[in-house]
């Protein structure tokens, strides 16, 4: 089965949703920020009094919400130590939506109460969608589905690193990046020199395009397929880490120091933990997902 060419519409994420699915006890925004397993959760950033989680059920791609930790219905309850943070990670957050999915506006703002249209009314949350000219088709008015470029976990890597770079203390206009380069139907992994590939990524250039870009010499029909950076996205000054899949090239001729390898063969200890972190972000390509947690909120 070729895994990179399949055309479907598939949004097996949004079943439960649909269905009615089962409801969580709690809230789900606070339920997620005492949880340790920030990726399964989709936390891209975890600040000091908030969070930046994904909507699982986006209006666009890239959709993601600051969240307030403290569980709060009504911003007159936020002190001005968290309406500052929010008001700090707007830009940050943007800023790093535009180098990732070359976005050409946002729909930014609160629905406070269910009257307004709330999904989530007793924790309040505040949306960015990315916009695109054109982007508006039938979909989301006629079968309250949304035609989504790639899978959830890759766009969660890819808005991930990019804002850890905005926020990383060192020049953010200069990154770098490991990648976890699978080929082979997940079978052999690219080293540079008996290590998985450091990449420095220009400050035009989004870490997950840069990435990509170092390898494709080596490699084709490449993907970003997930993360496999820190667990915890509250450590901004680990360097992010990719997960991507592709097929070497045939006529590729290798450089010194580069090669394909057996999985088995990656056996420094930082390297095989990022190779773990990042094949486990690949099964949900080969398999339906299900370790996804169902995090999102369509208001």
């Amino acid at each position: 089965m070729d895994h990179h060419h399949d055309e479907r519409l598939w949004t097996p994420w949004r079943m439960r949703y649909i269905t009615g699915g089962t409801r969580e006890d709690g809230c789900i925004f606070c339920n997620r920020v005492e949880r340790d397993d920030d990726v399964s959760s989709l936390i891209i950033l975890r600040g000091e009094f908030c969070f930046i989680i994904m909507n699982l059920y986006p209006y666009n791609t890239g959709h993601v919400m600051i969240v307030p930790n403290q569980h709060a219905d009504d911003l007159a309850q936020l002190d001005n130590a968290t309406l500052h943070e929010m008001t700090d990670l707007l830009p940050i957050t943007t800023n790093a939506l535009r180098r990732v999915l070359r976005c050409e506006g946002f729909n930014i703002g609160f629905n406070l109460g269910a009257v307004a249209g709330a999904g989530v009314a007793a924790h309040l949350h505040q949306h960015i969608v990315p916009r695109w000219l054109g982007d508006a088709n039938f979909l989301p008015l006629i079968g309250s589905t949304t035609a989504l470029p790639e899978l959830i976990p890759a766009t969660y890597a890819k808005i991930r690193a990019e804002i850890a770079r905005e926020l990383a203390a060192n020049d953010p206009r200069e990154e770098h990046v490991s990648l976890v380069l699978l080929t082979d139907d997940d079978r052999t992994v690219l080293l540079e020199n008996g290590r998985l590939p450091r990449i420095t990524v220009d400050a035009e250039t989004s870490l997950w395009r840069g990435a990509l870009n170092h390898v494709s010499a080596f490699a084709t029909e490449l993907e970003i397929a997930g993360w496999a950076g820190p667990n915890r996205a509250d450590d901004i000054h680990a360097a992010p880490a990719f997960v991507a899949r592709g097929s070497r090239r045939p006529d590729a001729t290798l450089p010194d120091g580069v090669r394909f390898v057996p999985l088995a063969s990656v056996l420094d200890t930082e390297d095989r933990a990022l190779l773990d972190r990042g094949f486990a972000q690949v099964a949900p390509r080969i398999a339906p997902p299900t370790a996804i947690d169902e995090v999102g909120d369509r208001s």
